[in-house]
């Protein structure tokens, strides 16, 4: 017997799917029926504010699996989230909280209590030191994003950094830092 189902199909990618059809790597005629309503859901480092109320759902969700009191991320904490890339998006925020709740002593999580991945495999403590050039690196990059990638200009990012425009990019092209693509 034949029964009808009213269903909608939601479905999530985080590759391009044009470039993936016009290479002949994903169906057209699919990719024209998942295109009825498209929402584009901004990477979490485009979305800097989401990032203490989902911080907050993910330590309270770890902490009542865990069975384990943990109330609060200290300020310098949740400033080391925000100013982070979050090349693996929410996921990647969710796994560092999960650490974090983990290994976390007392009822706040600490820095020293997050443990992100910088610069391919490399796990880096924040307390640990590093290079004053990468540490240069990586505060002209949290800048940057926090400007939109905005250079010159009053709200820009040269501006905020105290230095005239040209010597920001001179510093940038010195320091290999390009905007990411997307």
């Amino acid at each position: 017997r034949t029964m009808e189902a009213d269903v909608r199909v939601i479905a999530a990618t985080n590759r391009d799917l044009t470039a993936m059809v016009s290479r002949g790597q994903f169906r057209e005629d699919l990719y024209f029926r998942l295109q009825t309503f498209p929402v584009r859901m901004p990477p979490l480092r485009e979305r800097r504010d989401d990032i203490p109320l989902l911080a907050d759902y993910f330590m309270t969700r770890m902490a009542a699996h865990l069975h384990k009191e943990v109330t609060h991320l200290v300020p310098e904490a949740l400033e080391m989230l925000e100013a982070y890339d979050w090349p693996g998006n929410v996921r990647e925020l969710e796994h560092a909280i999960q650490h974090a709740v983990i290994v976390c002593r007392g009822l706040a999580i600490r820095p020293k209590d997050i443990v992100l991945e910088i610069e391919g495999d490399q796990k880096r403590s924040p307390e640990e030191i590093v290079p004053l050039e990468e540490h240069e690196r990586q505060y002209i990059r949290n800048v940057l994003q926090r400007c939109g990638w905005i250079i010159k200009g009053p709200k820009g990012a040269a501006a905020r950094l105290g230095m005239h425009h040209s010597t920001l990019r001179s510093r940038m092209k010195k320091l290999g830092i390009v905007r990411p693509k997307g």
